[in-house]
């Protein structure tokens, strides 16, 4: 507001026919000046916290664990695993067997996988110890999916040969229907733990005179990457 009054009164002074001298003019201008200049500063610092008000904030990444974990058990998604397990007999506590074998799995949906099995066994019997070769197909249906974890179901079946009688007083080719229940847990980089426990069968379906078969519980740990 004094600003506008001393325009003002410029402006009647220099229109007036009373106007004075260009010499006192000159003065009355040289002090308008000195009264103007701090206005022209204020108005650009003004201006300039205006600006820097209406600049937008550097954006800031959102708040992570430091890493991406990927959706798990995609349509579509392949894996494969290495894997280990050791199991018992539940009608003889003096036969069981140890596994290490190498599995790889097709998501056919979400959740959903197909798998195949290729392992190598070997069996501690009361009477005649053996090894053998089993390859089995194996569907797991992982009902719950979480970013950093899974539980899972899982069954199937395949095929055993072996150098001897499994188990003793059978024979050397049998089936071996499975079954279980299982978890995955997050490693990072997509790769995974794979843990679970299986009941495992071996009968060779009565295609021999003899078919003791035997029933088991099976333990078993791996490790499963993308591919």
């Amino acid at each position: 507001m004094p600003h506008t009054s001393l325009l003002l009164s410029l402006c009647v002074t220099l229109g007036s026919p009373d106007a004075a001298t260009p010499a006192s003019n000159l003065s009355e201008l040289a002090s308008i000046k000195y009264h103007l200049n701090p206005l022209a500063v204020e108005g650009a610092a003004t201006l300039g916290m205006l600006a820097e008000e209406d600049e937008p904030a550097p954006a800031t990444p959102a708040a992570t664990d430091g890493r991406r974990i990927p959706a798990y058990g995609l349509e579509g998604d392949r894996r494969w695993h290495i894997h280990g397990g050791y199991g018992g007999s539940v009608q003889d506590k003096d036969d069981t067997f140890l596994l290490i074998g190498v599995g790889f799995d097709q998501f056919i949906a979400d959740g959903l996988s197909l798998g195949l099995e290729l392992n190598a066994m070997s069996f501690n019997q009361e009477i005649e110890d053996t090894e053998g070769l089993n390859a089995c197909l194996m569907l797991r249906w992982h009902f719950i999916r979480q970013r950093r974890w899974t539980m899972f179901l899982d069954a199937g079946a395949g095929l055993l040969v072996s150098l001897n009688d499994v188990p003793a007083q059978g024979s050397s080719l049998n089936f071996t229907p499975q079954a279980g229940l299982g978890f995955t847990f997050d490693l990072g980089d997509d790769i995974r733990l794979l843990t679970g426990m299986r009941w495992h069968h071996t009968s060779n379906a009565n295609l021999y005179r003899d078919n003791p078969g035997r029933d088991s519980f099976m333990g078993y740990v791996g490790v499963s990457f993308p591919f």
